[in-house]
């Protein structure tokens, strides 16, 4: 009877499509954890100018790749709700079972895989219930198991777009030891390793990736512009639908004009064009999907990334406060900071109001109470650490009256690490340098802060950060294989000069 109720399952099971075969279910071990994929196959493709029809064929894994061990072990227990039954290689090799009809089962490839090689053994195989599989019988997705897992990620990625607004998490790069244990949006994207732009405070997110530039191409290959990627001559310049190069140098760009957003079509693309897409061009910020803003212009106050990844970093690096602690003092300085804050004089206009909205409608008409009523310390700073437009902290000293606030939100001071941006020490007098940062007073940087306001005060510290990026204080270069700029003073790899990127 047994036997035949196997029988049964593997004919009702034909239908279902054997895609849903894991792999890599047997590794488990942290740190590095990836386990637990599937295969989409997916076709992308275009017509070129003039020319035929391409089309591109992709195998592309989607694995699990759980932050820590309490997620792991939580995926460890048996639902037996799930499991239709328990069977041992041994049982179903005296049932003639074979590895082919494991997988047709649903069975995780190394579970057939190990049948395979050693069906004598005790090992259990876990049949599951429809529609769940895995090696727990863990999973199941919200569609018919007539629909192949291919083109599950396909619809997910076409309906993206509909969906992005109630969409509040993306994806972190976890593998640095002493950075980026932040929440999104404020953790890096696997993109923004080896960018040009330091943001760790230790530098891990760039360091040893000058040994990048150092790479060399063979005669026969071509070489991508950042990266050091090596790609066959002959792949490169074949077609503008085919990309072969991470940051897309081996083909010619589309450009989109009158736009801060590169790449706009990369919401409901899933393929190698934009998810493993890097940018071409330095110091640009990625939206984390495969867009990009042409430059790191964050915190702004205008959403261009289509999954609000530059709007969230922006009123996350202008209003988390977590690193204070007295919570009157963070309302007394949110208060003070953004109540009636507007481009003009006036009534504001709300859709000027931007990522400070939120903030605006829980003081809006308040009247607030100086900090010194409620911080006990000197001053206060945001962000946390010099992450303003990449390099800076600002600094707000608590004896500062509601008026001073609300007649300039300028800091009374501006720290920075001047390792990273050594160009504004010729123009700054430094007072002090607290936790390793260098500070001067604002009237070093800015005249006639007083009649500042909140999208002036931005616009000018965008512009000190693209100082930072751009220019240094290099007399020479110590590699050989760099070239020294004359007016920037930046030592940059021979292969860059002359590419059309300043």
């Amino acid at each position: 009877m047994l036997l035949l109720r196997i029988s049964l399952v593997f004919i009702s099971c034909t239908s279902i499509h054997s895609d849903y075969s894991l792999f890599h279910t047997n590794i488990r071990q942290l740190p590095y954890l990836t386990f637990d994929c599937l295969y989409a196959y997916l076709v992308d493709g275009g017509r070129e100018i003039g020319g035929s029809y391409i089309r591109n064929y992709h195998l592309i894994p989607y694995c699990r790749r759980p932050d820590n061990d309490k997620e792991l072990e939580q995926e460890s227990h048996l639902n037996h709700e799930n499991i239709a039954q328990r069977i041992s290689f041994d049982e179903l090799k005296k049932r003639n079972v074979t590895s082919e009809q494991l997988l047709a089962w649903l069975a995780p490839i190394d579970v057939a895989e190990k049948y395979e090689m050693n069906n004598d053994s005790s090992d259990i195989f876990y049949q599951c219930k429809s529609p769940w599989f895995g090696p727990m019988c863990q999973y199941k997705f919200g569609h018919s198991v007539s629909i192949s897992f291919s083109d599950i990620v396909e619809a997910t990625f076409n309906n993206y777009s509909k969906i992005i607004e109630n969409v509040t998490t993306g994806s972190c790069y976890r593998f640095l030891d002493n950075c980026n244990q932040e929440l999104w949006p404020r953790c890096l994207d696997w993109r923004e390793i080896c960018d040009g732009k330091t943001d760790c405070l230790n530098g891990e997110d760039e360091r040893w990736c000058d040994q990048l530039d150092m790479t060399k191409c063979s005669d026969l290959e071509y070489r991508c512009h950042y990266g050091g990627q090596c790609i066959p001559a002959e792949f490169a310049k074949d077609n503008r639908i085919s990309i072969d190069c991470l940051d897309g140098s081996d083909e010619q760009e589309e450009h989109f004009q009158f736009s801060w957003l590169i790449y706009p079509q990369c919401t409901n693309i899933q393929t190698f064009q934009c998810q493993e897409r890097t940018t071409r061009y330095p110091f640009s910020f990625s939206c984390g999907d495969g867009q990009y803003l042409s430059s790191f212009d964050l915190p702004n106050l205008i959403r261009s990334c289509s999954n609000y990844r530059d709007i969230e970093f922006s009123r996350s690096i202008l209003t988390s406060l977590d690193h204070i602690s007295n919570i009157d003092c963070r309302d007394a300085f949110l208060c003070a900071m953004y109540s009636n804050r507007t481009q003009n004089t006036g009534q504001p206009n709300p859709a000027d109001l931007g990522p400070f909205e939120s903030i605006i409608d829980h003081v809006w008409n308040e009247g607030c109470q100086p900090l010194s009523q409620h911080c006990m310390m000197e001053w206060i700073v945001i962000p946390e650490n010099p992450t303003m437009f990449g390099f800076f902290q600002f600094v707000y000293l608590t004896n500062r009256s509601t008026s001073e606030f609300q007649a300039s939100p300028a800091p009374d001071f501006i720290c920075f690490d001047a390792k990273r941006c050594p160009v504004l020490l010729a123009t700054i007098t430094s007072i002090n340098i607290v936790n390793g940062l260098t500070c001067c007073h604002i009237s070093n940087l800015i005249e006639y802060v007083e009649y500042m306001d909140f999208y002036q005060l931005l616009s000018t510290f965008l512009n000190f950060g693209r100082k930072c990026l751009k220019t240094s204080v290099e007399k020479s270069c110590i590699n050989a294989s760099y070239f020294h700029c004359n007016e920037s003073l930046k030592c940059i790899p021979y292969y860059r000069v002359g590419d059309g990127v300043a």
